[in-house]
């Protein structure tokens, strides 16, 4: 894969402003440098950390500069002056850059670009978070530091990874962080000095202000981790000794499960370490003998049959210990999210059914309005869960109780020897109501809540909106829990705003070629007109450049706006083609 191709002009660094004042005006000459990732050897398992593209970037297997539109480097040039190159490409496998640079100079570059990092004879003094948010299947790209020193006349950048990483993916249990910590005092994150190897050796990195490095969740809607997708933490190569090293799974709870690894841990510069699947055994017990345990990698788990003969009258059942309560019946499926192990032992129970009745608890069964019980024969182990719903104006069902108070726990399972009664408990019930662009009543997606509940998910929306806005006018992300009162709820979408790209002739005018594009879309493309010249690049009403055949991702962008373009030609007519060699772009 070629290297990317980046723009820079041959003067001196004087600071960030300088920077892009000759390139706002398109007088700024060209100068092409390449930026390029170390393959770091055959042997490791990560080839480029250079921030969060798309997929597990920290086993990306390419040697290309690999990050997203709007991320940037630092450049540090004469005097630790430090210059500050942003990716205006929008491609994530490629990147262009505008900017100045003095040429047959030493230059140092580190990614990502970071406000308080500095050089000083040739060492780099920079910082890796000691609390990262990485997002699903990648790693926090602000924590992935990578380094580059000039070679042959300032035009070569080729970065190589700073730290090491640690990949956990969480099966079964829910977690809203993972913490990694050196209980012997190892520096894992922090203030670091960077030393960069001028012949292109390894990076040596040193110093650490903290043994404690945290992930979270915080970039997931509902702030936990998803199963079965990979978290990367990146921390300083080091070496920790058996029994140091210590990781904490933190539930949304706020309840912990820890573990200490029991052997050294070397933790290499470039190398992924995979944790692998953070998941739970479910052992089954027959006869007192270990059965073969089962590993499952959702929250959701189906008990498989203990094959044992029941004699007659009984079944059997499953409890956490030898000679404790029967929860589980067998062949049945239950969400375990809450353990991160578990020992089930079939003991036997009682087949015979007994009456379950239903008191409505001052509500009616049936339209008859009289109607105020309901019987119906249950097992043991059976769900609490009557046939037909009862009804009470304005009031909904929270759950099933053993006294007419409703009080103490809810009544979820049968597990008596004798016939019972169970009684409703009723919460006040609102409405929840959503409107189109219009102020439309959308019949359809009408629903209720009970008074207590907090949030509701809501998975749809109209096409082309945004997002959704309250009666107080607070604004809300589509995909998102939105907030409840104890009150009836309107929300009302709004649609998300077009912008248009026109295209302009090399004397201004317009074409008569656009696209448009919305704040709701998840890209734009640049696809423009043909001229008798080569279209180097277009340059829009801010300075910025655009290339062709080239998506760009809004995430990036501060603001949005409609975009006027003009061309930028080469020196060469369309049809010198075949006799030109492109440089990539």
């Amino acid at each position: 894969m070629l290297a990317a191709v980046v723009g820079l002009s041959a003067c001196s660094v004087d600071d960030e402003d300088a920077l892009y004042d000759n390139i706002a005006s398109g007088t700024a000459p060209d100068v092409v440098s390449e930026f390029s990732a170390s393959t770091e050897g055959a042997s490791l398992l990560s080839k480029t950390t250079l921030g969060n593209g798309w997929g597990m970037v920290s086993r990306n297997e390419n040697t290309s500069v690999n990050f997203l539109y709007g991320d940037s480097i630092a450049v540090f040039g004469k005097d630790g002056a430090k210059a500050k190159f942003v990716n205006f490409n929008g491609n994530s496998t490629s990147a262009n850059f505008d900017g100045k640079i003095e040429s047959n100079a030493d230059y140092f570059a580190l990614y990502p670009y970071q406000e308080g990092a500095s050089v000083k004879g040739g060492v780099i003094s920079a910082s890796i978070p000691t609390l990262q948010h990485p997002t699903d299947d990648n790693m926090d790209g602000a924590a992935a530091l990578s380094v580059a020193y000039t070679t042959d006349d300032a035009r070569r950048f080729q970065f190589r990874n700073v730290t090491a990483m640690v990949s956990f993916i969480p099966g079964v249990s829910r977690y809203t962080s993972i913490t990694l910590e050196a209980i012997d005092g190892t520096k894992i994150a922090g203030d670091v000095t960077i030393k960069v190897d001028k012949e292109g050796g390894e990076p040596v990195v040193q110093g650490g202000t903290s043994s404690i490095v945290t992930i979270d969740a915080a970039s997931s809607a509902d702030g936990e981790m998803r199963t079965g997708w990979g978290y990367c933490a990146n921390i300083i190569p080091c070496t920790i000794k058996a029994g140091n090293l210590k990781i904490t799974y933190t539930k949304p709870d706020g309840s912990t499960v820890s573990e200490v690894i029991d052997k050294e841990v070397t933790f290499k510069r470039g190398v992924c370490y995979n944790y692998g699947n953070v998941n739970r055994t479910i052992k089954v017990y027959v006869n007192g003998a270990d059965a073969e345990p089962s590993t499952y990698y959702d929250n959701y788990v189906w008990l498989p049959y203990c094959n044992l003969e029941a004699p007659d009258g009984k079944f059997y059942m499953y409890a956490t210990s030898p000679d404790g309560k029967p929860e589980y019946r067998q062949g049945s499926e239950y969400d375990l999210g809450a353990f991160d192990k578990l020992s089930l032992y079939p003991v036997l129970v009682d087949a015979t059914s007994h009456k379950v009745t239903y008191d409505a608890n001052g509500g009616k069964f049936y339209s008859d309005g009289e109607t105020t019980t309901f019987e119906q024969q249950q097992y043991f182990g059976d769900v609490i869960s009557c046939w037909y719903t009862p009804f009470l104006d304005g009031m909904g069902i929270v759950g099933w109780y053993s006294n007419p108070e409703c009080t103490g726990d809810p009544v979820t399972t049968f597990s008596g020897d004798k016939d019972i009664t169970v009684y409703a408990k009723w919460a006040k019930q609102y409405k929840i109501e959503f409107y189109d662009f219009d102020g439309n009543l959308a019949d359809w997606a009408t629903s209720s809540f009970l008074e207590g509940e907090t949030q509701r998910w809501v998975d749809w929306n109209f096409n082309n909106q945004k997002s959704w806005v309250d009666e107080d006018e607070n604004e809300y992300p589509i995909y998102s829990n939105l907030p409840l009162q104890n009150k009836d709820m309107k929300f009302y979408a709004k649609e998300a705003a077009e912008y248009k790209i026109v295209y302009l002739d090399a004397d201004g005018k317009e074409t008569g070629v656009y696209s448009t594009f919305r704040e709701s879309d998840y890209s734009f493309y640049i696809s423009a007109p043909t001229f008798d010249k080569v279209v180097n690049y277009w340059i829009d009403q801010d300075g910025n450049r655009y290339f062709n055949n080239k998506t760009y991702y809004l995430e990036s962008f501060t603001t949005l706006h409609d975009l006027t373009l003009k061309p930028v030609f080469a020196d060469k007519d369309v049809s010198d083609l075949k006799d030109w060699k492109m440089e990539e772009l």
